[in-house]
């Protein structure tokens, strides 16, 4: 009841009288919450279990004895609960629930219908969520299902935040009193409610209702810099700068933190051709900014709304040739939006305390099991590898297991090798190996969807690779059948050579690739142009492992045609070819003049793709300028600055 009572005091000074002579609180075992007029079902769960999430939830519903109760929105019904969203924020706001733990509740708000705890800043994988839609707001009806949803408590919510913003809370509040208030105005339409705020406000609003409901358009600010200089009286002057990489432009506010954690805001009104900037004057310097701290715009990607740029690099130190009865264990650290601190757990060969004729005797398994916990996603995953060698008929057999969970995926696969020969400290093998595999992505937030598709592919795999110096073979075959869940029956075979020929190897290095796919395959088994589509393990570790990686375009794996010039345009196909030279500067032979030629198809071969340019290989890591491409995107220049990163450990 004290909720109750605190919540009506509250509405009745924002947006008018409570419009019932009383109101009946009514318990039931239906979930969450649900307010017919003058009345609040609300679920025995959510009163036994009261949190924050459960007054928001009371919140919301009492606000909805204003709107639809008292005046509806019609033909847009959507922003009636659109509209109780708002005023339950104002109220959460209020009460500084929303505050608590750095705007967690919130976030756990907003993202409650994207199967997101809330609890960290998951700003990647919303950003799938938030911003294609099948169509706008005002041709989505209750038929629409999960697209009304989206419509009424997120970007008809925004909408109305967006107006606020601009026209200023107060007014904002005011106006919806006044309509409230008016009973020669009901129902009452988005146009109408816009021409009150605009006669209220003497602003220009009715572009916001032409961007955000009557288009798919996006926003998408970022914060590219900022400057800071020290005046002569001592104050420092700090200018940020502003893009706007989206279609919709409306006023916002930003926040700058100096050096001893004080706070400015400020509000940008206008961009000039895609760009503003902003200037502080504070007595400290500027440590760090942030666009709408507040979440009042429905920004499409939060993660360029910082300056400086959070660091999306982790560090993890293992090994896998620890011998007797060592172990490490070391952590892994990750700094980014997500996590804040990852903690991974590798050990290595560890025998404990077992005694020594036990230990002579038990089969040689060298293994290596990882365990990780996010502090900010609360999320575990796991890797765990094993290995042994098999004595009979020799030792050049080997077996083993590789089991792992995380980044969205399972994948568990059991191997035999057979060992010709393996010398790896002079860069020598000749193996071969032969698995069974099965590999489900369960969360596609983790991946670009252009290059990878939800499911489960269960394969047999048969692998020759031989390396001998810089002179390398391999081919392999990977089969997939319609077992253990998959649904993906195809073949697909590989071949890849590199500097057959040792004597050029002096004046150049060069590659060919062949591949073809057949059957139905999931677009990760096609053959890609620019490169692999799957990342080095490395890839992983040094990049932030919560957030969506693709090597189709900066971060660079080898593999494939791999015409490097060719990131970020994601071509695949069910053939494809490609050849690879490269040609060292005499003297320098660090740096590397290279070309690419190749192509990707399914049915017609079509032009012929090629491109040259720069690169640059730092033994571990090594970045590529592709500066020309024959066939660029629509968009794109044939000569152009591109480069690639690829970690090559």
């Amino acid at each position: 009841m004290k909720i109750f009572s605190k919540v009506l005091n509250y509405y009745q000074k924002k947006f008018g009288q409570y419009p019932f002579s009383d109101f009946k609180i009514v318990e039931t075992e239906r979930r969450g919450g649900y307010a017919p007029p003058g009345q609040f079902l609300l679920s025995s769960q959510l009163i036994d279990n009261l949190d924050d999430i459960g007054i928001f939830t009371i919140v919301h519903e009492v606000a909805h004895q204003w709107f639809p109760h008292s005046k509806m929105f019609f033909p847009d019904y959507f922003l009636n609960e659109s509209f109780a969203q708002y005023a339950a924020f104002a109220y959460s706001d209020f009460i500084g629930i929303t505050q608590k733990e750095n705007n967690s509740l919130k976030k756990k708000i907003l993202f409650m219908d994207f199967g997101l705890d809330g609890t960290y800043n998951e700003l990647e994988r919303v950003k799938d969520h938030i911003v294609y839609e099948e169509k706008p707001l005002s041709d989505i009806s209750l038929a629409d299902g999960r697209l009304y949803q989206w419509a009424a408590y997120y970007k008809g919510f925004y909408f109305l935040r967006s107006l606020a913003t601009e026209v200023g809370r107060d007014t904002f509040d005011l106006v919806i009193r006044k309509i409230i208030e008016d009973k020669n105005l009901n129902p009452i339409s988005a146009d109408e409610f816009v021409n009150s705020l605009e006669k209220m406000s003497g602003k220009k609003l009715k572009y916001q209702i032409t961007d955000w409901l009557n288009t798919n358009k996006t926003l998408d600010y970022e914060l590219s810099d900022f400057s800071s200089v020290k005046l002569p009286n001592g104050d420092y002057k700090t200018t940020i700068y502003i893009k706007n990489r989206g279609e919709i432009t409306v006023p916002f506010e930003i926040l700058a933190t100096s050096k001893s954690g004080e706070k400015f805001t400020g509000k940008v009104n206008d961009f000039v051709s895609n760009g503003a900037s902003f200037e502080f004057i504070t007595p400290e310097e500027v440590m760090k900014t942030e666009i709408d701290p507040d979440w009042y715009l429905l920004d499409a990607d939060r993660t360029n709304n910082y300056y400086p740029r959070k660091n999306k690099i982790s560090f993890l130190y293992s090994n896998y040739s620890v011998t007797g009865d060592q172990y490490f264990y070391y952590p892994s650290f990750t700094f980014g939006q997500r996590d804040k601190v990852r903690l991974g757990l590798w050990a290595t060969n560890i025998y404990p305390v077992l005694p020594e004729m036990l230990k002579r005797n038990i089969v040689p398994v060298e293994w290596r099991a990882g365990l990780f916990y996010g502090f900010g996603t609360k999320r575990i995953g796991y890797k765990l590898d094993l290995k042994t060698i098999i004595s009979v008929p020799s030792y050049r057999w080997e077996a083993g297991l590789n089991l792992s969970n995380f980044r969205g995926s399972e994948n568990y696969s059991a191997f035999i090798n057979y060992n010709f020969e393996k010398d790896e400290n002079h860069f020598k093998h000749n193996i071969v190996n032969v698995s069974i595999n099965r590999d489900q992505i369960y969360d596609i937030a983790y991946y670009d969807s252009k290059d990878y598709e939800k499911g489960s592919n269960s394969t047999l795999l048969f692998d020759w690779d031989r390396l001998l110096n810089k002179e390398k073979e391999h081919f392999n075959i990977k089969i997939g059948q319609r077992v253990f869940g998959s649904n993906y029956p195809y073949s697909k075979i590989t071949m890849e050579l590199e500097n057959l020929f040792p004597v050029l190897n002096r004046w150049f290095h060069f590659r060919i690739f062949g591949g073809i796919v057949r059957g139905n395959s999931p677009q990760q088994e096609a053959v890609y142009l620019s490169g692999s589509v799957r990342p080095t393990s490395f890839a992983y570790w040094f990049v932030d492992p919560d957030t969506k990686i693709s090597t189709q375009e900066n971060l660079h794996t080898k593999g494939d045609a791999n015409l490097r010039g060719y990131l970020g345009q994601h071509l695949k196909g069910k053939n494809g070819v490609g050849v690879n030279f490269e040609i060292p500067v005499p003297g320098l032979s660090m740096i590397n003049l290279f070309s690419d030629i190749g192509n990707v198809w399914d049915k017609k071969f079509g032009i012929l793709k090629y491109g040259f340019g720069l690169g640059f290989d730092l033994k571990y890591i090594r970045i590529d300028f592709p500066f020309y491409i024959n066939k660029p995107m629509k968009n794109e220049k044939a000569f152009a600055f591109r480069w690639l990163l690829e970690l090559s450990f």
